[in-house]
């Protein structure tokens, strides 16, 4: 028995793009005033004896304006992390609207996937991707699988920036707490300031994610909030 349209209204998530692109913007530029603080400390931190313990030394004022930067940048960083939450929760509930293809990964590893060990390290992208593909206006509404759809290069490249950052971040986070000389906070200082590069990169890039699925949903009635006409998937092929 063939079963009726259901009828399911889209989201709306241009509003809620444009900030998270805003406060991506922010969390970018303080992140790359951090990391220039961090080049200069590296740089202040050579005129003292490179052996002689870090608790030794006096501190400096690029030390103070680094310190700062760091604690101001998680600001904007807490609120990119729960707008973007917001935002894979309504893009996805659109994405599910538009195409009838069975996502990989359930609702709630929307959340969990960023915080559980290991698998965050792809589950998000696998959201993303999802997400991608489904709101695509190339993608017919009837298909069922991702199954031979070519993931989006910038997905992945927003993805594997991500995951260099963290790396990174990682590192210089155990440096700073086991440096114990004046080299050793230096050479933090140098790879924290290397490490804006990927997460320049990453913010980026993740803003343009972001533009371009909000405008494939947008262009597929998201935007005005209308209903959508979605076949029932007891009759998809």
């Amino acid at each position: 028995m063939v079963e009726p349209a259901k009828v399911v209204a889209l989201k709306p998530v241009r509003s809620l793009g444009n900030a998270l692109r805003v406060l991506l913007g922010v969390s970018i530029a303080v992140g790359v005033v951090g990391g220039v603080t961090s080049g200069l400390v590296a740089m202040s931190l050579s005129d003292y004896d490179s052996t002689a313990p870090y608790g030794s030394i006096p501190l400096t004022t690029t030390e103070s304006v680094q310190a700062v930067a760091g604690i101001a940048w998680y600001l904007p960083f807490l609120g990119c992390a729960i707008t973007f939450i917001v935002w894979l929760f309504r893009t996805r509930h659109n994405a599910e609207v538009l195409c009838a293809a069975q996502h990989r990964r359930a609702r709630g590893w929307l959340i969990a996937g960023w915080i559980v060990p290991v698998v965050n390290l792809w589950f998000p992208k696998q959201v993303v991707d999802d997400i991608w593909s489904a709101s695509d206006p190339r993608t017919p509404a009837v298909r069922r699988t991702f199954d031979g759809l070519a993931r989006s290069g910038l997905v992945t490249a927003w993805w594997m920036s991500w995951i260099v950052w963290l790396f990174l971040n990682n590192i210089v986070s155990r440096m700073a707490l086991r440096g114990e000389t004046v080299s050793d906070q230096q050479l933090a200082s140098v790879v924290a300031s290397a490490s804006v590069v990927p997460l320049l990169l990453a913010g980026v890039l993740a803003m343009v994610v972001v533009g371009r699925i909000t405008q494939f949903q947008e262009s597929r009635g998201s935007e005005t909030g209308a209903p959508s006409t979605v076949a029932s998937p007891a009759v998809q092929q």
